[in-house]
Protein backbone atom coordinates (compact mmCIF):
# COMPACT_ATOMS: atom_id res chain seq x y z
CA UNK A 1 0.00 0.00 0.00
CA UNK A 2 1.83 3.06 -1.18
CA UNK A 3 2.02 6.11 1.52
CA UNK A 4 0.59 9.59 1.20
CA UNK A 5 2.84 12.42 1.52
CA UNK A 6 1.44 13.12 4.89
CA UNK A 7 2.35 9.67 6.01
CA UNK A 8 5.84 10.23 4.20
CA UNK A 9 6.12 12.93 5.95
CA UNK A 10 5.40 11.64 9.01
CA UNK A 11 7.47 8.79 9.26
CA UNK A 12 10.80 10.71 7.78
CA UNK A 13 10.26 13.55 10.53
CA UNK A 14 10.00 11.04 13.71
CA UNK A 15 13.28 9.82 12.07
CA UNK A 16 15.31 12.59 11.84
CA UNK A 17 14.17 13.80 14.69
CA UNK A 18 15.73 11.09 16.56
CA UNK A 19 18.92 11.35 14.74
CA UNK A 20 19.13 15.37 15.15
CA UNK A 21 17.12 16.58 17.59
CA UNK A 22 17.57 20.43 16.96
CA UNK A 23 17.30 20.46 12.97
CA UNK A 24 14.01 20.45 10.92
CA UNK A 25 15.06 19.88 7.26
CA UNK A 26 12.56 20.21 4.74
CA UNK A 27 11.53 17.23 3.13
CA UNK A 28 10.45 16.47 -0.28
CA UNK A 29 8.85 13.50 -1.79
CA UNK A 30 9.69 13.03 -5.87
CA UNK A 31 8.54 9.67 -8.06
CA UNK A 32 8.67 7.71 -4.57
CA UNK A 33 11.85 9.04 -3.49
CA UNK A 34 12.27 10.85 -0.11
CA UNK A 35 14.48 13.63 0.00
CA UNK A 36 15.38 15.54 3.36
CA UNK A 37 17.59 18.59 2.75
CA UNK A 38 19.43 19.95 5.90
CA UNK A 39 21.58 23.13 5.59
CA UNK A 40 24.00 22.54 2.77
CA UNK A 41 23.88 18.34 2.90
CA UNK A 42 20.90 16.12 2.14
CA UNK A 43 19.76 12.69 2.82
CA UNK A 44 17.81 10.93 0.10
CA UNK A 45 15.83 7.84 1.13
CA UNK A 46 15.24 5.31 -1.80
CA UNK A 47 12.59 2.54 -2.71
CA UNK A 48 14.26 -0.46 -2.82
CA UNK A 49 12.86 -3.55 -0.64
CA UNK A 50 14.49 -3.63 2.72
CA UNK A 51 15.64 -7.91 3.16
CA UNK A 52 17.79 -7.31 6.48
CA UNK A 53 17.47 -5.68 9.65
CA UNK A 54 20.03 -2.99 8.15
CA UNK A 55 19.80 -0.47 5.25
CA UNK A 56 22.67 0.23 2.61
CA UNK A 57 24.08 3.33 1.37
CA UNK A 58 26.61 5.55 -0.07
CA UNK A 59 27.79 8.86 -0.01
CA UNK A 60 27.98 11.37 -2.76
CA UNK A 61 28.49 14.89 -3.00
CA UNK A 62 27.52 15.63 0.88
CA UNK A 63 24.32 13.49 -0.20
CA UNK A 64 24.05 10.34 2.17
CA UNK A 65 21.89 8.28 -0.19
CA UNK A 66 20.11 5.40 1.40
CA UNK A 67 18.71 2.60 -1.04
CA UNK A 68 16.38 0.26 0.92
CA UNK A 69 12.47 2.20 1.11
CA UNK A 70 12.59 1.97 5.04
CA UNK A 71 10.00 5.09 5.83
CA UNK A 72 7.56 2.28 4.77
CA UNK A 73 8.48 -0.02 7.68
CA UNK A 74 8.50 3.19 10.35
CA UNK A 75 5.42 4.35 8.93
CA UNK A 76 3.72 0.92 9.72
CA UNK A 77 5.24 1.08 12.35
CA UNK A 78 4.69 4.14 13.83
CA UNK A 79 1.11 4.40 12.85
CA UNK A 80 0.73 1.06 13.79
CA UNK A 81 -0.81 0.63 9.91
CA UNK A 82 0.25 -3.48 10.73
CA UNK A 83 -2.56 -3.79 12.40
CA UNK A 84 -4.94 -3.46 9.51
CA UNK A 85 -3.35 -6.08 7.26
CA UNK A 86 -5.42 -9.60 6.70
CA UNK A 87 -2.60 -11.25 8.27
CA UNK A 88 -2.97 -9.43 11.50
CA UNK A 89 -3.49 -11.78 14.85
CA UNK A 90 -5.27 -10.45 17.42
CA UNK A 91 -5.94 -12.06 21.48
CA UNK A 92 -9.13 -12.70 23.28
CA UNK A 93 -9.31 -8.70 24.39
CA UNK A 94 -8.48 -7.79 20.72
CA UNK A 95 -5.19 -6.73 21.12
CA UNK A 96 -2.65 -7.31 18.26
CA UNK A 97 -0.33 -9.55 19.13
CA UNK A 98 3.62 -9.37 19.12
CA UNK A 99 4.21 -12.88 17.14
CA UNK A 100 3.90 -12.23 13.30
CA UNK A 101 4.21 -8.63 14.05
CA UNK A 102 7.20 -6.14 12.37
CA UNK A 103 8.15 -5.92 16.43
CA UNK A 104 9.40 -9.68 16.04
CA UNK A 105 11.08 -9.74 12.62
CA UNK A 106 12.87 -6.58 13.33
CA UNK A 107 13.25 -8.08 17.25
CA UNK A 108 11.71 -5.30 18.95
CA UNK A 109 11.72 -7.09 22.13
CA UNK A 110 15.45 -6.68 22.31
CA UNK A 111 16.00 -3.18 20.20
CA UNK A 112 14.18 -0.41 19.23
CA UNK A 113 14.92 -0.48 15.03
CA UNK A 114 13.68 2.74 14.63
CA UNK A 115 16.10 4.30 16.73
CA UNK A 116 19.03 2.60 15.76
CA UNK A 117 18.41 3.01 12.39
CA UNK A 118 18.13 6.93 13.47
CA UNK A 119 21.78 6.50 15.03
CA UNK A 120 23.14 5.32 12.57
CA UNK A 121 22.17 8.22 10.06
CA UNK A 122 23.46 10.03 12.58
CA UNK A 123 27.23 8.36 12.89
CA UNK A 124 26.99 8.38 8.94
CA UNK A 125 26.23 12.22 8.74
CA UNK A 126 29.00 13.32 11.54
CA UNK A 127 31.52 11.40 9.13
CA UNK A 128 30.49 13.08 6.14
CA UNK A 129 30.54 16.64 7.73
CA UNK A 130 32.92 16.78 10.76
CA UNK A 131 31.36 20.28 12.15
CA UNK A 132 28.29 19.06 12.62
CA UNK A 133 27.57 20.04 16.29
CA UNK A 134 24.61 17.91 17.69
CA UNK A 135 23.12 18.10 21.59
CA UNK A 136 21.63 14.44 22.41
CA UNK A 137 18.58 14.24 23.55
CA UNK A 138 17.95 14.06 27.82
CA UNK A 139 16.21 11.01 28.47
CA UNK A 140 13.52 10.13 30.66
CA UNK A 141 12.33 7.50 33.57
CA UNK A 142 8.85 7.01 33.73
CA UNK A 143 7.32 4.81 36.24
CA UNK A 144 3.63 4.45 35.53
CA UNK A 145 1.13 2.58 37.64
CA UNK A 146 -2.43 1.41 36.36
CA UNK A 147 -5.18 1.20 39.11
CA UNK A 148 -6.93 -1.33 38.51
CA UNK A 149 -8.57 -2.55 41.73
CA UNK A 150 -8.31 0.03 45.25
CA UNK A 151 -9.85 -2.25 47.76
CA UNK A 152 -8.77 -5.88 49.14
CA UNK A 153 -11.16 -5.64 51.57
CA UNK A 154 -14.86 -4.20 51.99
CA UNK A 155 -18.22 -5.79 52.83
CA UNK A 156 -18.94 -9.21 54.73
CA UNK A 157 -18.84 -11.54 52.28
CA UNK A 158 -15.90 -10.00 50.27
CA UNK A 159 -13.88 -9.76 54.00
CA UNK A 160 -14.95 -13.42 54.35
CA UNK A 161 -13.75 -14.60 51.02
CA UNK A 162 -10.41 -13.24 50.99
CA UNK A 163 -9.42 -14.69 54.19
CA UNK A 164 -10.91 -18.06 53.51
CA UNK A 165 -8.50 -17.96 50.15
CA UNK A 166 -5.68 -17.01 51.96
CA UNK A 167 -6.48 -19.76 54.89
CA UNK A 168 -7.18 -22.67 52.74
CA UNK A 169 -4.85 -22.17 50.17
CA UNK A 170 -1.82 -24.13 50.47
CA UNK A 171 0.25 -21.91 47.91
CA UNK A 172 -0.35 -18.85 50.16
CA UNK A 173 1.18 -20.49 53.44
CA UNK A 174 1.88 -17.67 56.89
CA UNK A 175 0.12 -15.30 54.40
CA UNK A 176 -3.02 -15.43 56.37
CA UNK A 177 -1.70 -14.04 59.26
CA UNK A 178 -0.44 -10.99 57.12
CA UNK A 179 -3.99 -10.86 55.58
CA UNK A 180 -4.86 -11.07 58.87
CA UNK A 181 -2.85 -8.13 60.24
CA UNK A 182 -3.97 -5.61 57.23
CA UNK A 183 -7.76 -6.76 57.63
CA UNK A 184 -7.35 -5.20 61.23
CA UNK A 185 -5.38 -1.91 60.22
CA UNK A 186 -8.08 -1.78 57.32
CA UNK A 187 -10.86 -1.64 60.14
CA UNK A 188 -9.17 1.12 61.77
CA UNK A 189 -9.06 2.81 58.61
CA UNK A 190 -10.71 1.79 54.85
CA UNK A 191 -7.57 4.11 53.73
CA UNK A 192 -5.49 1.73 55.03
CA UNK A 193 -6.55 -1.05 52.69
CA UNK A 194 -3.71 -3.18 51.32
CA UNK A 195 -4.24 -1.93 47.83
CA UNK A 196 -4.29 1.05 48.28
CA UNK A 197 -1.54 1.22 50.54
CA UNK A 198 0.03 0.00 47.56
CA UNK A 199 -0.57 2.63 45.63
CA UNK A 200 1.57 5.07 48.30
CA UNK A 201 4.14 2.74 48.14
CA UNK A 202 4.37 3.35 44.45
CA UNK A 203 4.98 6.43 44.87
CA UNK A 204 6.96 7.07 47.69
CA UNK A 205 9.61 4.54 45.61
CA UNK A 206 9.15 6.43 42.97
CA UNK A 207 9.80 9.84 44.53
CA UNK A 208 12.91 8.43 46.49
CA UNK A 209 14.26 6.94 42.94
CA UNK A 210 13.90 10.48 41.55
CA UNK A 211 11.47 8.72 38.47
CA UNK A 212 8.81 10.43 36.83
CA UNK A 213 5.52 9.13 38.59
CA UNK A 214 2.08 8.67 36.38
CA UNK A 215 -1.23 7.14 37.60
CA UNK A 216 -3.82 5.88 35.97
CA UNK A 217 -7.23 6.09 37.41
CA UNK A 218 -10.39 4.59 36.61
CA UNK A 219 -13.54 6.61 36.31
CA UNK A 220 -16.26 4.78 36.23
CA UNK A 221 -19.26 4.38 38.84
CA UNK A 222 -20.77 1.27 40.18
CA UNK A 223 -22.94 -0.75 37.93
CA UNK A 224 -20.70 0.32 34.52
CA UNK A 225 -19.08 -1.81 32.68
CA UNK A 226 -15.22 -3.39 34.07
CA UNK A 227 -15.96 -1.22 37.20
CA UNK A 228 -14.02 -2.34 40.12
CA UNK A 229 -14.37 1.39 42.39
CA UNK A 230 -16.61 4.38 41.89
CA UNK A 231 -14.88 7.39 40.97
CA UNK A 232 -16.86 9.20 43.65
CA UNK A 233 -15.97 6.86 46.14
CA UNK A 234 -14.22 8.39 49.43
CA UNK A 235 -11.31 6.39 49.32
CA UNK A 236 -10.16 6.74 45.49
CA UNK A 237 -10.50 10.46 46.46
CA UNK A 238 -8.27 10.48 49.16
CA UNK A 239 -5.50 8.31 47.40
CA UNK A 240 -5.89 10.76 44.66
CA UNK A 241 -4.88 13.56 47.28
CA UNK A 242 -1.94 11.82 48.82
CA UNK A 243 -0.85 11.07 44.84
CA UNK A 244 -0.94 14.66 44.65
CA UNK A 245 0.34 15.60 47.61
CA UNK A 246 3.94 14.40 46.08
CA UNK A 247 3.70 15.51 42.56
CA UNK A 248 2.67 11.89 40.90
CA UNK A 249 0.51 12.96 38.03
CA UNK A 250 -2.74 11.85 37.38
CA UNK A 251 -4.13 10.28 34.03
CA UNK A 252 -7.06 8.88 32.87
CA UNK A 253 -7.12 4.32 32.57
CA UNK A 254 -9.81 4.43 30.27
CA UNK A 255 -11.99 1.40 30.19
CA UNK A 256 -12.39 -1.87 28.24
CA UNK A 257 -14.84 -0.38 25.95
CA UNK A 258 -13.87 3.39 26.18
CA UNK A 259 -11.23 3.14 23.04
CA UNK A 260 -13.82 2.42 20.60
CA UNK A 261 -16.27 4.52 22.40
CA UNK A 262 -15.95 8.47 22.07
CA UNK A 263 -19.31 9.07 24.63
CA UNK A 264 -17.76 6.13 26.46
CA UNK A 265 -14.54 8.06 26.58
CA UNK A 266 -15.68 11.57 27.33
CA UNK A 267 -17.84 10.70 30.39
CA UNK A 268 -15.00 8.73 32.22
CA UNK A 269 -12.70 11.76 31.63
CA UNK A 270 -15.14 14.17 32.20
CA UNK A 271 -15.80 12.31 35.76
CA UNK A 272 -11.99 11.98 36.33
CA UNK A 273 -11.78 15.97 36.09
CA UNK A 274 -14.91 16.36 38.22
CA UNK A 275 -12.90 14.73 40.97
CA UNK A 276 -9.66 16.18 40.10
CA UNK A 277 -10.68 19.50 39.96
CA UNK A 278 -8.27 20.16 36.75
CA UNK A 279 -8.25 18.79 32.88
CA UNK A 280 -7.18 15.54 32.34
CA UNK A 281 -4.28 15.35 29.64
CA UNK A 282 -2.83 11.63 30.14
CA UNK A 283 -3.97 8.51 29.31
CA UNK A 284 -3.40 5.07 29.48
CA UNK A 285 -6.76 1.79 28.25
CA UNK A 286 -7.16 -0.67 30.26
CA UNK A 287 -6.01 -3.84 29.24
CA UNK A 288 -3.72 -1.56 26.97
CA UNK A 289 -6.32 -2.05 24.49
CA UNK A 290 -6.32 0.08 21.02
CA UNK A 291 -8.10 0.14 18.07
CA UNK A 292 -5.99 1.46 15.17
CA UNK A 293 -8.57 3.37 12.96
CA UNK A 294 -10.79 3.95 15.92
CA UNK A 295 -8.87 5.50 19.28
CA UNK A 296 -6.38 7.75 17.64
CA UNK A 297 -9.88 9.76 16.39
CA UNK A 298 -11.58 9.16 19.92
CA UNK A 299 -8.16 10.83 21.74
CA UNK A 300 -8.05 13.68 19.43
CA UNK A 301 -11.73 14.94 20.08
CA UNK A 302 -11.24 13.95 23.79
CA UNK A 303 -8.24 16.20 23.74
CA UNK A 304 -5.88 13.97 25.19
CA UNK A 305 -2.00 15.20 24.92
CA UNK A 306 -0.42 12.47 26.21
CA UNK A 307 -1.15 8.33 25.87
CA UNK A 308 1.28 5.66 27.74
CA UNK A 309 -1.03 2.76 26.00
CA UNK A 310 1.44 1.33 23.18
CA UNK A 311 3.38 -2.08 24.39
CA UNK A 312 2.55 -5.46 24.36
CA UNK A 313 1.45 -7.43 26.86
CA UNK A 314 2.38 -10.75 26.44
CA UNK A 315 5.61 -9.44 25.28
CA UNK A 316 8.27 -6.57 26.47
CA UNK A 317 10.05 -4.28 24.21
CA UNK A 318 9.14 -1.57 21.29
CA UNK A 319 5.87 -2.19 19.85
CA UNK A 320 6.48 0.94 17.87
CA UNK A 321 10.18 0.32 17.19
CA UNK A 322 10.92 3.17 19.39
CA UNK A 323 11.35 4.21 22.49
CA UNK A 324 10.98 8.08 21.64
CA UNK A 325 7.78 9.76 21.77
CA UNK A 326 5.73 10.69 18.88
CA UNK A 327 2.64 12.08 17.40
CA UNK A 328 -0.36 9.17 17.27
CA UNK A 329 -1.29 8.65 13.76
CA UNK A 330 -4.94 8.68 12.26
CA UNK A 331 -5.08 6.44 9.80
CA UNK A 332 -9.06 7.48 9.18
CA UNK A 333 -8.18 11.31 8.11
CA UNK A 334 -4.36 10.31 7.49
CA UNK A 335 -3.01 12.78 9.47
CA UNK A 336 -0.69 12.47 12.54
CA UNK A 337 -2.51 14.22 15.50
CA UNK A 338 -2.05 16.49 18.79
CA UNK A 339 -1.74 13.19 20.90
CA UNK A 340 1.63 12.29 21.72
CA UNK A 341 2.53 8.79 22.34
CA UNK A 342 5.09 8.05 24.92
CA UNK A 343 5.92 3.91 23.76
CA UNK A 344 5.27 1.31 26.91
CA UNK A 345 8.50 -0.99 27.13
CA UNK A 346 7.86 -2.82 30.05
CA UNK A 347 4.87 -4.15 32.58
CA UNK A 348 4.98 -6.27 35.41
CA UNK A 349 2.51 -8.75 34.52
CA UNK A 350 4.73 -9.44 31.26
CA UNK A 351 7.11 -11.34 33.49
CA UNK A 352 5.56 -13.38 35.59
CA UNK A 353 2.14 -13.92 34.21
CA UNK A 354 2.76 -14.41 30.37
CA UNK A 355 6.43 -14.88 30.13
CA UNK A 356 6.89 -16.72 33.25
CA UNK A 357 10.09 -15.91 34.04
CA UNK A 358 12.09 -15.83 37.55
CA UNK A 359 12.51 -12.59 39.00
CA UNK A 360 16.44 -12.19 38.82
CA UNK A 361 16.17 -12.23 34.90
CA UNK A 362 13.77 -9.91 34.61
CA UNK A 363 15.41 -8.05 36.86
CA UNK A 364 17.94 -7.88 34.16
CA UNK A 365 16.04 -7.64 31.15
CA UNK A 366 13.94 -4.50 32.53
CA UNK A 367 17.67 -2.73 33.13
CA UNK A 368 18.55 -3.75 30.26
CA UNK A 369 15.74 -1.93 28.17
CA UNK A 370 16.28 1.04 30.58
CA UNK A 371 19.96 1.06 29.42
CA UNK A 372 18.82 0.89 25.65
CA UNK A 373 16.50 3.51 25.72
CA UNK A 374 19.30 5.79 27.43
CA UNK A 375 21.39 4.64 24.73
CA UNK A 376 19.37 5.91 21.97
CA UNK A 377 18.29 9.12 24.11
CA UNK A 378 14.98 7.45 24.34
CA UNK A 379 12.34 7.41 27.43
CA UNK A 380 11.97 4.24 29.07
CA UNK A 381 8.03 3.91 30.36
CA UNK A 382 7.68 0.60 32.98
CA UNK A 383 4.55 -0.43 33.92
CA UNK A 384 4.03 -1.87 37.34
CA UNK A 385 0.55 -2.27 38.81
CA UNK A 386 -0.69 -1.66 43.10
CA UNK A 387 -2.24 -5.11 42.88
CA UNK A 388 1.39 -6.19 42.53
CA UNK A 389 2.99 -5.36 45.79
CA UNK A 390 1.39 -7.52 48.65
CA UNK A 391 0.87 -11.37 48.89
CA UNK A 392 2.45 -13.60 46.41
CA UNK A 393 3.89 -10.47 44.46
CA UNK A 394 5.88 -8.99 47.57
CA UNK A 395 9.12 -10.42 46.18
CA UNK A 396 8.50 -9.48 42.99
CA UNK A 397 7.81 -5.54 43.79
CA UNK A 398 11.42 -5.89 47.05
CA UNK A 399 13.37 -7.64 44.73
CA UNK A 400 12.29 -6.35 40.83
CA UNK A 401 10.19 -3.05 41.09
CA UNK A 402 12.22 -1.41 43.92
CA UNK A 403 15.74 -2.74 42.49
CA UNK A 404 15.10 -1.23 39.55
CA UNK A 405 14.46 2.51 40.44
Amino acid sequence: MALSKAGIGYATKHLLKVAFPDFQPEIKVESGVVQADFKDWKIIFGNAPLHADSFSYLIDNKSIIIKEDIISILFDLLSRREELLQTAQFDRHGRYCFEGSLAQRFHCDKRPIIDDWAMRIRKIAVEMVPELQILPRRSHDYSTHDIDLLCRFGGFFKNLRTLSADLLNPRYKGQFQKSWSQFRDYQKNKNNDPMTKAARMLARADQEAGWESIFFIKALVSGENDCTYDIFDEQIQYLIAELTKIDAEIGLHGSYASPEDLCIFNKEKEHLEQVLGQTIVLNRQHYLRFEAEKTPGIWTKADIRHDFTLGYAEQYGFRCGTCHPFPVYDLQNDCPTNTIEHPLIAMDGTFFQYLKLNKADSREIINNLRKTCHEVEGDFVLLWHNSSVFREYESWYKEVFTACL
